[in-house]
């Protein structure tokens, strides 16, 4: 089966389990140790509501849809990576207000492990420009030491010079607009914020993990302008190893909104 026919099989399974309100079913897609981006960071385990979390839903709210809309897939033996751009529709009704269908953008970026077909880690967030905050959520769950992918979040250089030439990469920003996929749009994109000062908050720490097939890194980062609070984000990278293994090759990156 192709990477594109996984990641699709997997999306369609997920969105299933959320049509039905069926968490249970949705978080056994995922590995034992997953670690996910849902606004931050936060490990998979059963008292994760995930289905309220992709369907965007709120007490004044229930699911009318939620459909595939564009899909990007790569991958090797040992990984598949994947954008699901999806929309939701939602029919709400707040207290004393009109009902009415509301749609909704949701962007998932996952990393699948090749032999197991599980989600070790993934994205899920509405596309929004990101905030001037005065804090983030906090230290990320099962910090780890800073490593070779997590440096690149801040180093949008150092990002298009590891990008794999795989048809398949892509870089997503926290706007709907902010999407690349293929080595030249990429580095086009990533082009563009080459003179932001970017940092990782360093009191949250990172969370970065390698397998021989695969590895990812996640942070809180920082988009510093002037003087007043930084444009808080969270960004994810997935890569796979160079030939050779002494190094990574960049195939995803996402930046979402807090």
């Amino acid at each position: 089966m192709s990477p594109t026919a996984r990641a699709k099989q997997a999306i369609e399974a997920q969105l299933a389990a959320v049509k039905a309100g069926d968490n249970d079913a949705l978080l056994a897609m995922f590995a034992p140790d997953a670690e996910i981006l849902a606004a931050h960071a936060r490990v998979v385990k059963p008292s994760l509501d995930l289905v309220s979390r992709i369907a965007m839903l709120n007490p004044h709210a229930s699911l009318v849809s939620a459909t595939l809309k564009d899909l990007t897939a790569g991958g090797t033996d040992g990984a598949v990576w994947l954008d699901a751009e999806v929309e939701v529709v939602l029919s709400s009704s707040e207290e004393g207000g009109a009902g009415g269908k509301v749609t909704h953008p949701m962007r998932i970026v996952e990393l699948l492990d090749g032999s197991t077909g599980k989600i070790v880690t993934g994205s899920f967030a509405q596309p929004a420009p990101a905030a001037q905050l005065g804090a983030t959520h906090g230290e990320l769950p099962n910090p780890t030491a800073e490593g070779p992918l997590s440096k690149l979040l801040t180093a949008p250089v150092d990002l298009a010079n590891a990008l794999a030439s795989d048809p398949n990469v892509f870089v997503l920003g926290t706007e709907l607009a902010e999407r690349a996929t293929g080595p030249d749009a990429a580095r086009k994109l990533l082009g563009h914020w080459n003179k932001l000062k970017l940092t990782i908050e360093e009191q949250d720490k990172v969370h970065e993990v390698h397998t021989a097939a695969w590895g990812f890194a996640m942070a809180n980062v920082n988009l510093v302008k002037g003087s007043g609070d930084p444009y808080r984000m969270t960004g994810l990278v997935i890569g796979v190893p160079t030939t050779g293994g002494a190094g990574w090759s960049v195939v995803a990156i996402v930046y979402d909104a807090i």
